[in-house]
């Protein structure tokens, strides 16, 4: 997603773009593939030190930032080096999920803000989430941004994983905070509508009422599986925390 802000997730299982460390990602081909990772390395440098000098966090202007590095990043080491490393094909298995429909929303989204006055709704684009396998085939128009999507997810994860495998070391517990909802446009809603009650907001009484713009879940339907979106969303987060809160319950 866009919104830095973790209560208005556009995936509940992708990672924000926002906290990719490039110049880790330049180390990783370096290494791996032999590739100079120099240029986009020094560029990783400069960019975290101009970015520190803000005297506070510009959401957007970090997002946009890493995302044009890690563009960069994918150009100087070529989509076809990336595509064949084993390590993501690995990922990209045992993902595959989530992370398929979550490239096809991302790749779909970027279409639907050129034409369609409504494309905050994705109950209302062209497109469904049933077609996601043809958008990440191999060789389809659309392949070469999905594997921008793959290839950012995969350093994400790799990141993360690195993090809490080293708090784990030096003995420390890390506890994830899990947003209840998600946003109303969503790889979540694209993909299972009948989970949410789109004709509602969830929110908060008070003074001011807060209305929070996200779906309610529709709990009849979520009963029909056995809850199957929520332990695939918990057992997905299990392999970064060793522990979670679920923040804003509703009931």
């Amino acid at each position: 997603g866009e919104d830095p802000s973790p209560y208005s997730a556009s995936s509940s299982f992708a990672l924000h773009p926002s906290y990719v460390r490039p110049s880790a990602v330049c180390d990783y081909y370096q290494t791996k593939s032999g590739v100079d990772m120099s240029g986009c390395a020094g560029w990783a440098k400069s960019l975290v030190d101009k970015l520190n000098k803000n005297w506070r966090i510009d959401h957007p202007k970090v997002l946009d930032e890493k995302r044009r590095l890690m563009d960069a990043i994918f150009d100087k080491v070529g989509q076809d080096t990336i595509m064949k490393d084993e390590g993501l094909q690995k990922w990209l298995k045992d993902s595959e999920s989530w992370a398929k429909v979550y490239a096809a929303f991302k790749v779909q989204l970027a279409k639907e803000r050129n034409y369609n006055n409504k494309w905050w709704d994705c109950t209302t684009w062209n497109r469904r989430a049933s077609d996601a396998d043809a958008i990440c085939r191999a060789g389809s128009e659309d392949y070469g941004h999905v594997c921008r999507v793959f290839f950012l997810q995969y350093h994400l994860h790799l990141q993360l994983l690195e993090a809490s495998s080293y708090a784990e070391v030096n003995g420390i517990a890390i506890k994830g905070d899990i947003p209840i909802g998600v946003t109303r446009c969503s790889s979540d809603v694209w993909a299972e509508p009948h989970l949410f009650k789109l004709d509602r907001n969830c929110g908060a009484p008070g003074d001011p009422e807060q209305n929070w713009g996200f779906p309610p879940y529709n709990w009849d339907a979520m009963h029909r599986d056995g809850c199957s979106w929520w332990r695939r969303r918990l057992m997905h987060m299990e392999q970064y925390f060793h522990a979670y809160r679920i923040d804003h319950v509703l009931g």
